[in-house]
């Protein structure tokens, strides 16, 4: 082979290796993942409703708030012992409910969650059992699963949620743990207690799941965020260094968390690996202050309805990116 030749083939091969450097580039481009959801600019502040009569009253000090499909609300009011069902401008539509341990009655309702069917559940802490309504408001029946060698019933109730296979969580502040009820509305597990190391929570608040079942905690005895996997086994905990009593939270479709904290006044909103995107509120009465939030829901990912228990009303916000 000539010198001329022996260059060219040179030529040809380092050729050869740049195309498929480039290439390989380009496909690791490719591979790169998705951006993340676009960065929150804020809360805006957009009305105040719920705040005068509804019905037979003002409300007394809620602490649960639920929305439906059609932006429906209905709150816990908890200082009247009564649910209440109002429309998305608060207009108020019905209530239901009295002082009272017999159907239809409540001692102290916390919290409510509406599942994927027709059913309105209601935690009615000091009975120490869960009611079940259609959206209407009309009772269906009562929850309350007997004792068992493993499982002494259930304590005074905060915060509950339901899945898509119809299983209800429910945290029990008087025994510090959650308990998990399958379809059938029996006891299948708990978890979360004492024994549970990390996981051990104390004063459990509001329980939310995101898209996958993963259960999210306000975990107020410890100030944080505490997550399990959908068998009740924890994984994960944040917002420790920020949160002062986490009240209650939810979880939109991109696994973003927003937590309403009693004591700081305010909205803080996580993402989905648990960093703090948002830090919003401060005390007061006015438009855009909070007294003592201690619910919180979202309404198509776009509206926050917060409510506050300090100031007896529901407040709307537009989550602006």
């Amino acid at each position: 082979m000539t010198d001329a030749a022996k260059i060219n083939r040179f030529y040809a091969i380092l050729v050869s290796l740049i195309a498929v450097f480039w290439a390989c580039s380009g496909t690791q481009t490719l591979l790169k993942p998705e951006k993340p959801s676009a960065p929150i600019k804020g809360l805006i502040p957009q009305a105040i409703i719920c705040a005068d009569n509804l019905g037979s009253q003002p409300l007394n000090r809620p602490q649960g708030l639920a929305l439906d499909n059609q932006g429906n609300i209905y709150i816990a009011d908890t200082g009247n012992n009564r649910v209440v069902r109002c429309d998305i401008q608060g207009n108020f539509i019905k209530e239901v409910g009295g002082f009272g341990w017999g159907e239809g009655q409540f001692n102290q309702p916390t919290a409510l969650t509406l599942d994927y069917g027709l059913n309105l559940f209601v935690v009615d802490s000091q009975n120490k059992r869960v009611s079940r309504y259609d959206k209407n408001l009309n009772f269906i029946s009562v929850i309350q699963p007997e004792p068992a060698s493993d499982f002494r019933g259930l304590g005074l109730l905060h915060g509950i949620a339901v899945n898509s296979a119809g299983e209800i969580f429910l945290s029990d502040t008087e025994n510090d743990w959650l308990v998990k009820l399958n379809n059938l509305s029996q006891f299948e597990s708990n978890f979360g207690g004492f024994t549970a190391g990390l996981g051990a929570v104390l004063n459990p608040g509001g329980i939310a799941l995101d898209q996958g079942g993963k259960i999210y905690v306000a975990d107020s005895g410890k100030r944080r965020v505490a997550v399990f996997d959908p068998f009740g086994n924890f994984v994960d905990e944040f917002g420790y260094d920020v949160l002062q009593q986490p009240q209650s939270l939810t979880v939109n479709s991109a696994g973003e968390v927003f937590v309403a904290d009693a004591k700081k006044n305010q909205v803080l909103l996580f993402d989905s690996q648990g960093n703090l995107m948002l830090e919003f509120g401060r005390a007061g009465k006015e438009l855009g202050q909070l007294s003592k939030p201690v619910d919180i829901k979202l309404f198509q990912d776009r509206q926050v309805l917060v409510l506050e228990q300090d100031n007896n009303r529901v407040q709307v916000f537009q989550l602006s990116r």
